[in-house]
């Protein structure tokens, strides 16, 4: 007998597939993506630079897309690059 999904899993996906596309929409510099756990249900979600500046993450991840939204709005500055003849402490 096949294996039927959970009650409102179907709109999950809706869901899911609305959420997605939103993203992408505001953020066409990435491709938006969600990974899936061991079992196949959808996880984290994810945003993978298609052509990422110097010192910024190809890809970013995170629990919610709330949180991927905030992560993308915000990206952490790029890590100190050391420069021939700077002055300064290394």
């Amino acid at each position: 007998m096949p294996e039927t999904a959970p009650q409102g899993a179907t709109s999950s996906v809706i869901a899911d597939a609305h959420t997605l596309t939103t993203l992408q929409q505001r953020w066409p510099t990435h491709r938006i993506w969600r990974s899936r756990d061991e079992a196949g249900r959808p996880a984290g979600w994810y945003a993978t630079a298609h052509d990422p500046a110097p010192g910024e993450d190809r890809t970013v991840g995170a629990d919610t897309a709330r949180q991927l939204e905030l992560k993308l709005a915000a990206p952490p500055d790029p890590a100190p690059r050391f420069q021939p003849g700077a002055v300064g402490r290394w």
